[in-house]
């Protein structure tokens, strides 16, 4: 009696509620499915929610503030000073507890080969879980150990097959997820929601800047590595840097700042 369907027959309730929870986190990734829910309440940008921008990694420098929910994002236009509020990527350490600097210790551990452990970051967490403290998503010594051993292997297939988008590495028969997301539920979520769109996010400020907000471990080694560019989702846009989109469309792209022009975010447009 563990198909899912009898599940579902003996408590319809728990089943619908747990439907509903999964579509408010990962709702599919159509995307008149998601402009059909949010436009109701907010606004959308006229770029496709989840069509590819292909900036160099070295124009993410810095770091968008954190929103509760990841995928609501896709496709809003949201004023306000959210996106004056930035961190250096380089700087941040991504982890409560933490100081270190996340990009500068893989830094170390790639380019000079000091082991992980003795890279800050790593040391540091490794200090969290002995007080009790769970970061990094590791909560004990091989936790820490069994993610090193990930971001190893991550670096490799980058630097020896290239850097491959998530749904290449799917087609390609890459089984990279964690342990803990080695379940049906979640490769039905990989192949039927936004969960198949998880590249590297970011949001682009009022000023086009484009703030970091997800991928962090495939950022930093796109970084070491010198890749020319890499594929991004952009989430959220500020409403002036909307407005600059708006004006240009409704130019027919006439009298483009060339500084414009070259803008990962324009070339639908321009």
């Amino acid at each position: 009696m563990n198909n899912p369907i009898f599940r579902v027959l003996r408590n319809p309730i728990c089943s619908i509620k747990t439907v509903v929870l999964h579509l408010k986190h990962y709702p599919p990734d159509e995307a008149y499915y998601i402009r059909l829910v949010g436009s109701l309440r907010d606004d959308y940008t006229d770029a496709g929610l989840f069509e590819l921008r292909h900036p160099s990694p070295k124009e993410i420098n810095y770091c968008s503030p954190r929103f509760d929910n990841k995928w609501a994002l896709a496709g809003k236009v949201i004023g306000g000073t959210w996106d004056q509020r930035q961190v250096a990527f380089e700087e941040a350490s991504f982890c409560d507890g933490v100081s270190a600097s996340f990009y500068q210790s893989l830094k170390t551990h790639f380019e000079r080969g000091v082991g992980w452990e003795e890279t800050p970051f790593v040391r540091q967490v490794l200090d969290q879980i002995e007080v009790g403290e769970t970061t990094w998503t590791c909560a004990t010594r091989a936790d820490v150990e069994e993610k090193c051993d990930r971001v190893d292997q991550l670096y490799e297939r980058i630097a020896n097959r290239g850097y491959r988008t998530h749904e290449e590495r799917i087609r390609a028969g890459v089984d990279d997820l964690k342990p803990t997301r080695r379940t049906a539920l979640y490769r039905w979520l990989k192949t039927h929601t936004v969960v198949g769109k998880d590249e590297i996010c970011v949001n682009i400020a009022r000023d086009g800047t484009l703030l970091f907000f997800s991928g962090k471990h495939r950022l930093a080694i796109a970084k070491i590595l010198g890749l020319d560019s890499i594929p991004v989702v952009v989430l959220t846009r500020h409403e002036q840097w909307q407005e600059v989109r708006d004006r240009i469309t409704a130019s027919k792209a006439t009298d483009v700042p060339a500084g414009l022009r070259i803008h990962p975010d324009l070339q639908d447009i321009v």
